[in-house]
């Protein structure tokens, strides 16, 4: 394991350059170089991977929160009209959950978090929101590159496609690759090296379950935002969502991150 950061790399040969946290740079050669290193990717930006992004969607407030309610090791996502909230359980503290905000970027200028908006956006169901920490910024502009892999570079997680956190689809997909990848090099370890079509052969497999989670996120917040005049649909989906079992299994299942079919080693299966 060397820890440090990549200065250099030469996608056809799988040599890289790397600047170690401690000590002098180093290379390393690799049949395969995975890039799993987030949204500001350097190994994406070295391999000279292009990124395509897409228009703002809103900036999220973030902060820790506590309430009068115990969390119960229980998480929420309200897909409210003033744009979808998450409150995320934290360790140790039973009142104390991770807020996720994500609202239109014109009514995020004010300093703090507005607590009242908050409440009454999100309800009751966590109890009342009675306090807040530090409270941090981030524009929501999802991006994906058109391809993720160039010679022996392939890119995985955030630092292929960043998402709208809506429902936390981005780590879901993330750990999809991951897991799909896993089983590609697990099946290929008897073999003296990785061929060099394994990254072709891993971007073609989960293409479609980038593109169809892209949309889904995409299009998920849109549905409750009040600036999108179809209330009156909506209600009828939901209602019809909620009285179609088969039709909310599925629903449920996209969004926890288990739909397409998992793979080997989601569903616990060794590794070859």
């Amino acid at each position: 394991m060397i820890a440090g950061q990549p200065v250099s790399l030469q996608p056809g040969s799988g040599i890289c350059k790397v600047r170690r946290s401690q000590g002098p740079t180093v290379t390393v050669t690799a049949d395969l170089l995975v890039g799993a290193d987030g949204g500001a990717s350097p190994v994406r930006n070295l391999a000279g991977i292009p990124l395509r992004r897409g228009g703002p969607q809103g900036t999220a407030l973030c902060a820790e929160i506590t309430t009068s309610a115990p969390h119960e090791q229980r998480a929420f996502e309200r897909l409210a009209s003033e744009g979808p909230i998450a409150l995320l359980p934290t360790a140790g503290d039973r009142n104390r959950w991770c807020l996720v905000w994500v609202r239109d970027t014109t009514t995020t200028q004010q300093p703090g978090l507005p607590i009242g908006e908050l409440q009454r956006a999100f309800g009751w169901r966590a109890g009342r929101i009675e306090q807040h920490g530090p409270v941090e910024r981030f524009a929501v502009s999802p991006a994906r590159v058109p391809w993720p892999c160039i010679g022996k570079v392939l890119l995985i997680g955030d630092a292929a496609h960043r998402l709208h956190p809506v429902a936390g689809q981005g780590l879901n997909l993330g750990m999809r690759d991951l897991a799909v990848l896993a089983g590609m090099i697990g099946a290929a370890d008897a073999a003296p090296t990785i061929t060099d079509d394994l990254p072709t052969r891993f971007a073609r497999q989960r293409r479609a379950d980038w593109h169809a989670t892209t949309r889904f996120t995409a299009l998920l917040p849109r549905l409750f935002d009040k600036r999108w005049p179809i209330t009156p649909l909506r209600g009828v989906g939901l209602l019809a969502l909620d009285l179609l079992p088969a039709a909310k299994r599925r629903f449920a299942r996209r969004a926890s991150g288990l739909l397409p079919t998992p793979s080997d080693l989601e569903r616990g299966v060794p590794l070859p």
